[in-house]
């Protein structure tokens, strides 16, 4: 995803087996008058890890975010997998997280052209249940991102997106390869 939102794949490292990313990955933003991040996080789901491996990965992520400053720490981008759905419950567990941590955040739901129709509606349907379920965690927005880095689709909506959170964004969004960390 990162790749295509930065039209640069080659940039990015990526894996066809899903929980390869094992460490956290800092991607600077060029073009900004102060210094923003994108950061990229090991995932806590479907992943060709040990259960125990995932587990640890989801509380490194929590940590991370458990202390980062509100006022660095403009919003987080949940990823879900078209072909898993909110598939476990560390995913809600990730979404509770956010809103106990009072974390500003929203889902994008990506391969969506690998999964028909009625299979993308079921998880648009699944999510929007899960978050009326919780009218009181509120950190969600109510903003739903499909996308596809494969073809493109919906890609542009969410760099704009994306760009709303940056202090002087200019309302484009352009991403070059920092140290991993």
């Amino acid at each position: 995803l990162l790749g295509a939102l930065a039209k640069q794949p080659q940039l990015f490292r990526r894996s066809k087996r899903p929980g390869c990313t094992t460490t956290v990955n800092f991607y600077s933003l060029k073009g900004q008058k102060y210094q923003n991040y994108l950061v990229d996080m090991p995932g806590y789901g479907y992943a060709a890890r040990a259960d125990e491996e995932r587990a640890n990965f989801s509380n490194a992520a929590l940590t991370y975010l458990a202390h980062r400053d509100p006022a660095i720490l403009r919003h987080v981008v949940l990823l879900i997998d078209a072909r898993r759905g909110l598939s476990s419950a560390r995913d809600d567990q990730a979404i509770d997280a956010l809103h106990r941590l009072q974390i500003s955040h929203h889902i994008v739901i990506t391969k969506i052209d690998l999964v028909n129709p009625p299979e993308l509606a079921a998880i648009i349907a699944d999510i929007f249940l899960k978050q009326n379920k919780n009218k009181e965690l509120a950190t969600c927005l109510p903003i739903l991102n499909l996308v596809s880095a494969k073809s493109g689709f919906g890609i542009s909506e969410l760099k704009d997106f994306l760009a709303s959170f940056f202090v002087d964004h200019d309302r484009t969004l352009a991403i070059e390869a920092a140290a991993s960390g």
